[in-house]
């Protein structure tokens, strides 16, 4: 290849189209739990209300409440993905070399927000330590969150149940993924209560596996049948009957997981609040840098093409999730 201003371009080109492609044919998750949130600013600042309590029956004066305002705030974090590409390949006509790197940087672009919001679930590399604290100023996975932010009285509910489950009331809830592990979560968070004392109307919608547990956690949202002991601790059952738990979330199986091959989710997911969030910046944007008269091309006879993003991962309310089994 004639290295030419005309001909860089087309081949500059050449490897956005394919870029392009494969960015938008691999398959993404977090949809499924996080909400996408746009950020025009330096960090990203949501206000978090705590519930205010019923009404009364009015008897005397009014009970005047005044809503008690929390904040919580995460900065977007820059992404780069850089390819060098040597002149001197490219003029012997070595491009295939790169169009197969532009493919792949498309896939590593598609995955950002996957990984990330996994980093995030499970407290890895830079989003251990303090990103883990959540709304309510405690880590997001924590068997005392507060029910009432201001009112200690008011108790705390745990959303994090280990290996062994926890007891909530004289139950075992959660712990290593099993029929009655699965029950009990979904149950508990259906009892949760907001500051007023009320059920939350929390009601899990999708179990979260990594591919270590798919089919097992198939065999208990989908499948037809159950043996009967297997149903909630049920005796006197002779034989298969219908499983009573089929349907009763959807399953995600999210292969970025694996890491952590015995841990599963419990969420509210499906409504426009999600139990995580990705704070979106900047989508990924692709640069180069190939002017005959920029120092990289002239010393070391190579150019550069690249993605950048701005972007970071961040937590929803505490309640709506769940987490169990993890070691």
């Amino acid at each position: 290849m004639i290295l030419n201003p005309t001909n860089i371009d087309r081949f500059f080109a050449s490897l956005n189209t394919a870029y392009n492609m494969q960015y938008n044919a691999v398959p993404t998750f977090h949809e499924r739990f996080a909400t996408t949130y746009p950020c025009t600013s330096t960090t990203w600042l949501t206000a978090y209300l705590t519930q205010i309590e019923n009404f009364r029956i009015w008897k005397g004066p009014r009970h005047v409440r005044t809503p008690a305002p929390m904040t919580y705030q995460v900065t977007p974090l820059p992404w780069e993905l850089t390819v060098e590409i040597d002149t001197f390949l490219l003029q012997d006509d070595q491009f295939a070399i790169y169009g197969k790197q532009a493919e792949m940087l498309g896939e590593k672009a598609r995955k950002v927000p996957d990984q990330a919001l996994r980093d995030l679930l499970e407290g890895y590399g830079d989003f251990a330590g303090a990103a883990q604290t959540s709304l309510d100023e405690v880590t997001h996975w924590n068997s005392a969150h507060p029910v009432d932010f201001w009112d200690a009285g008011k108790g705390t509910y745990c959303n994090d149940f280990g290996t062994a489950g926890v007891s909530v009331n004289g139950v075992t809830v959660g712990g290593t993924f099993s029929t009655a592990a699965y029950s009990t979560v979904w149950e508990e968070m259906s009892t949760r209560k907001d500051e007023s004392g009320e059920v939350d109307g929390v009601i899990a919608d999708l179990l979260m596996v990594p591919p270590q547990l798919h089919f097992s956690a198939k065999q208990i949202t989908q499948g037809q049948l159950f043996a009967g002991p297997a149903i909630g601790g049920l005796s006197g059952q002779v034989g298969a009957v219908d499983n009573p738990y089929k349907g009763s979330t959807d399953l995600l199986m999210n292969p970025y997981l694996a890491r952590q091959p015995a841990t599963w989710y419990m969420m509210q997911a499906g409504g426009v609040v999600k139990p995580v969030a990705w704070i979106l910046h900047t989508a990924p944007q692709m640069v180069q840098r190939s002017a005959a008269t920029d120092p990289i091309v002239f010393d070391r006879h190579a150019m550069l093409w690249g993605g950048w993003l701005r972007a970071v991962p961040a937590w929803g309310p505490p309640r709506m999730s769940s987490r169990s089994g993890v070691v």
